[in-house]
């Protein structure tokens, strides 16, 4: 990051009682003793569009766009049911909880998000939206034990209130990233949420 720049993001943050589901899944985890980078549970987030570090300027511009979209679309509810492996449980390098229903109001919103922010020159991502939640990140080709644990753990079903957007700052620190929400919009009430 440069001066005049933040790292930033779009998410939704996740409520107490669904990350301290995470948190006791990645205590299990973490006892094994792997070499994993373990997320903290509070600040486990499902991340819509990483922008990067954008200029302080362009903080206002990725509000407004935020702001439309999040006024026009009603609140929903995501299923957190099953776990996985980024590129997979062979070879994993992101261990994550994640859903085996998309719902439409979800990938609605991550398509206007991408069409929006294009035309003010952000990249569109290139790989297929696939929201998760992660857990940890592999920092050895030697986390088997880990991989087998995940794939074969029986999940429970947790329900994530998708009710408000947050444009997030991420600082990297030594011990962690810091995030620190620039703005939040509320999206619109739900008839069965």
């Amino acid at each position: 990051m440069t001066k005049g720049t933040v790292r930033a993001f779009i998410c939704f943050e996740i409520d107490q009682h669904v990350s301290a589901a995470l948190g006791r899944l990645i205590d299990e985890g973490r006892a094994l003793g792997e070499r994993i980078s373990w997320s903290k549970p509070e600040k486990i987030h499902l991340t819509l569009k990483f922008l990067g570090d954008i200029e302080n300027a362009q903080v206002e511009q990725v509000s407004q766009i935020v702001r439309q979209l999040a006024e026009k679309q009603r609140e929903f509810k995501l299923t957190i049911d099953k776990l996985g492996a980024f590129p997979n449980f062979q070879r994993p390098r992101v261990f994550w909880v994640g859903t085996t229903d998309v719902p439409a109001e979800l990938n609605t919103l991550v398509t206007e998000l991408e069409d929006a922010l294009a035309q003010i020159g952000f990249a569109r991502e290139c790989r297929a939206f696939a929201p998760h939640l992660t857990l940890g990140r592999a920092k050895s080709d030697r986390c088997a034990q880990t991989a087998g644990f995940l794939k074969n753990k029986q999940l429970e079903s947790r329900k994530v209130h998708c009710a408000e957007l947050v444009l997030m700052k991420s600082d990297l620190q030594p011990s962690g990233a810091v995030y620190t929400p620039l703005a939040t919009f509320d999206l619109q009430p739900g008839k069965h949420v």
